[in-house]
C-alpha cells in the first residue's frame, strides 16, 4: 500500500504506465494481509 491505495494504481495515478504494467502481470492476482491488524493468527511450527 502506497498512500492507502494499491501499488499498481498508486503507479497508473502517477502516470508510471510501465511500471503499472509490469505490476499487474507480475503481482496483479496476489494480495497482501496485515496480520498485525486481525483479531487472531494460528501458527504451528
Amino acid at each position: 500500500m502506497c498512500n492507502n491505495v494499491d501499488v499498481i494504481s498508486f503507479a497508473e495515478q502517477h502516470d508510471a504506465t510501465k511500471t503499472a504494467s509490469r505490476l499487474q502481470n507480475s503481482i496483479g492476482q496476489v494480495s497482501i494481509i496485515d496480520v498485525a491488524s486481525i483479531a487472531k493468527v494460528n501458527v504451528n511450527f
